[in-house]
């Protein structure tokens, strides 16, 4: 019995000690799961540890080829021959894109028989000189310029568009650059290795510095040419040998902003500080869209978002500058991913303001010249409709009695076609006399003469002022004309002086010397190189809106609320201005002032224009025994023939042809019989002018008299300048046309 408990206890602890084992055995794959997971972490981090290590060298590379563009860049302001240049700009390229043949050809000019080639492998110049020869290198060049960045061929034997002498270098691969300046090819550079490939790094790298380096080579090397020639001019190698050419790079033409993909400055050059009239401290760090006004931010955002690697996008913008006027700047933005992380934007950018100014000026007066001889067309045609109607009316009241019932009316029809006339009168010839003579003198004592006039006329309590130059240069005008722009300028100010408090209009002129083409100090006007007689009309009246300006110049544009004028004032204005062969503009602040401002040029005094012919031939009484003998010639059909019947019913014989061809064939047949020409100065096939030619030429005695609504005032003045015997305007009354005639030909009533 006692072996049997015993027995049982033994079993019991067996089975014990087997529970313990198998709990022991949960506890050993317990931990296996735990070791393995312990490895697995282990394992990421190394990982882990190991990509934060790429990326800080990554980043560390970065900063250090950063810091090599800055040295490169700073070094570049110490050239003082080709040598360094060549020393340091192929330093750069052995260590950052390391290769075994590095060199760049390339031609300053287009009449340059050979391009230039510069390398450090100078051992190698031979090679490299063939290979540029070479037919097959005009390929590439062909690919190459057709591109802003770059070209990186990875295996030579690859590329089949082209037949290079890639055996003389032993290349495999190669990355070729184009050289570019203003857009236009200088040459191109090549970088050859001939065992590795070149990478895409490699590739970004040279798209980096692709524009500094076609710069400084540019520049260094046109003012190295420059250098060389004021050397065999002036001797003068001492002074010159110490100037350091690449300075012109930093503080040159353009404007070179570097910014980050927040549009945060990195860097300008001394050009935008210093044209721009900022500091560094007010730019580097700060958003570049600082310096663009408000209202044209936006535009270049969007110009700066869309702004993709190898793309350019172009801008015209405002600065905001403490210079006057406002400079205008024409940006190039360029996109540039280094390495895939590192990206930067590069802003070029070129001061337009002379340009852009002196572009709306040419665009203004050429949009109101078109402007101006579109109405004037329209306006001839009516006028050449109320030259038929008008001396029929006359003629009709004429004949009718005078107490018939349409006397009433026909009177009603002339005074209406009367006030047709003098608006067509005063669109077409300012409300003055068609041929005025120049005069020379002082244009302060006609402005003088007029405000003294105009002064009675003027409402009470607006000032005159006076701002003269007291030793002002004569110029050339006329008076009439001169006259009649300020009576326009001075009413213009009068209406915009209405309700203000102590209202006056300041009249000032003065000298201008202006040097070169381009703006007026102080101004945005632009003019020609020369000397002029500035006259100012200057008012504290309501001023124009700003919006207004470029319109104030048109036909029929009024800035008037009311319907109190038909807008011509200024349109007038603009075309008397432009027969004195000057300048007009205008200054406006809304609610403040208007300025306008008009540049006379100073001309060598010559002698006055002859008096007109009408007034200077002589007029020798003679009896005409025979029926006098007219040729009407005027391509109106409804005027030469209403011409023909009014002369006609006063006894004259007259010829008629309906343009200056028809008229000189008519007159070389009838020559003999015809007293006097009438010919009108616009018709198709050939003008009066060129009419007048030939027939003075046939008989220079032959007596021309000159009727038209609307003609240049140089052919006149040509024509009565050449004999022709005086000038009558369309349209006219009947008995002004035959008295006209009656007095040329000495007739009796």
């Amino acid at each position: 019995m006692k072996l049997q408990t015993n027995i049982v206890q033994y079993i019991e602890n067996i089975v014990k000690s087997l529970k313990r084992v198998e709990k022991t055995s949960e506890v050993f794959d317990e931990l296996k799961e735990i070791s393995e997971e312990l490895e697995n972490l282990q394992k990421y981090m190394i990982a882990t540890f190991n990509t934060l290590e790429n990326n800080f060298n990554s980043f560390v590379r970065q900063i250090d080829m950063l810091s090599d563009l800055i040295e490169f860049q700073r070094s570049v302001m110490n050239f003082k021959n080709s040598q360094n240049l060549i020393h340091s700009l192929f330093d750069l390229f052995d260590r950052r894109v390391p290769n075994d043949h590095a060199f760049i050809a390339f031609r300053l000019k287009d009449e340059d028989t050979d391009e230039t080639i510069i390398t450090n492998h100078v051992k190698h110049l031979d090679k490299y000189r063939t290979f540029v020869k070479h037919s097959g290198n005009e390929i590439l060049k062909n690919i190459v310029q057709e591109r802003d960045l770059a070209y990186l061929i990875s295996d030579v034997e690859n590329l089949s568009t082209t037949e290079a002498p890639w055996h003389l270098l032993n290349a495999r691969s190669a990355i070729l650059f184009p050289l570019k300046v203003r857009g236009k090819f200088l040459g191109m550079g090549y970088l050859i290795r001939t065992q590795e490939s070149f990478s895409l790094n490699d590739l970004s790298f040279i798209n980096l510095v692709l524009g500094l380096i076609s710069l400084v080579i540019y520049q260094h090397y046109y003012f190295a040419q420059l250098k060389s020639r004021l050397f065999k001019q002036f001797r003068l190698r001492k002074i010159l040998e110490e100037v350091k050419y690449a300075e012109y790079f930093e503080k040159g033409p353009l404007y070179i902003f570097t910014l980050d993909p927040r549009y945060i400055v990195l860097h300008a050059n001394t050009t935008a500080f210093s044209n721009l009239k900022i500091n560094e401290e007010m730019i580097v760090g700060e958003n570049f869209l600082e310096i663009i006004p408000k209202n044209f931010q936006a535009g270049f955002r969007r110009i700066l978002d869309q702004c993709q690697e190898g793309q350019i996008q172009y801008y015209r913008s405002p600065v905001v500058s403490e210079k006057k006027p406002q400079p205008i700047l024409e940006f190039y933005v360029s996109r540039i991913i280094l390495q895939n992380h590192f990206t930067l934007i590069l802003v070029f950018a070129v001061d337009i303001t002379q340009i852009y100014y002196r572009d709306i000026i040419q665009q203004r007066n050429m949009v109101l010249d078109e402007l101006d001889q579109l109405a004037r067309t329209l306006v001839g045609e009516f006028n050449n409709l109320l030259t038929m109607v008008v001396p029929n009316i006359s003629i009709m009241r004429t004949q009718l009695p005078q107490e018939h019932q349409f006397q009433k009316y026909l009177e009603i029809m002339d005074k209406a076609t009367q006030r047709s006339s003098n608006f067509v009168q005063k669109f077409l010839n300012y409300d003055l006399e068609e041929i005025e003579t120049y005069e020379t003198g002082n244009l302060n004592k006609i402005i003088k003469r007029f405000v003294n006039q105009i002064k009675k006329e003027l409402p009470d309590g607006i000032q005159v002022k006076y701002n003269l130059d007291a030793s002002l240069k004569n110029v050339q005008y006329y008076p009439l004309r001169v006259r009649r722009l300020l009576r326009i300028l001075f009413e213009n100010s009068v209406n915009a002086l209405k309700d203000r408090e102590k209202p006056f209009i300041q009249v000032s002129t003065r000298h201008i010397a202006h040097s070169t083409n381009g703006l007026l100090p102080g101004h945005e006007f632009y003019l020609e190189k020369g000397e002029y007689v500035e006259l100012c009309i200057y008012d504290n009246g309501c001023g124009i809106p700003h919006q207004m300006l470029s319109q104030v110049f048109k036909p029929f544009y009024s800035t008037r609320i009311k319907n109190e004028g038909v807008g011509l004032g200024l349109f007038i204005a603009y075309n008397i201005v432009k027969d004195l062969q000057g300048e007009i503009f205008i200054e406006s602040q809304n609610q403040e002032y208007t300025a306008v401002y008009i540049y006379l040029p100073i001309k060598e005094e010559e002698e006055s224009v002859a008096q007109t012919a009408v007034e200077k031939t002589d007029m020798v009484e003679t009896i005409v025994e025979h029926v006098p003998t007219l040729l009407v010639v005027d391509d109106e059909y409804n005027i030469r023939s209403m011409m023909k019947e009014i002369m006609e019913m006063y006894g004259f014989k007259v010829f008629t042809a309906g343009n200056g061809e028809e008229g000189v064939e008519i007159y070389k047949k009838h020559k003999d019989e015809i007293d006097l020409v009438i010919l009108d100065m616009i018709m198709p096939v050939m003008d009066g002018r060129t009419a007048f030619n030939y027939i003075h030429k046939i008989d220079p005695t032959q007596k021309v008299f000159i009727i038209s609504g609307y003609s240049q005032r140089e052919d006149l003045e040509d024509i009565l300048e050449k004999g022709a015997i005086g000038y009558l305007r369309k349209p006219f009354q009947v008995n002004e046309i035959v008295n006209k005639i009656k007095e040329i030909l000495n007739m009796k009533n």
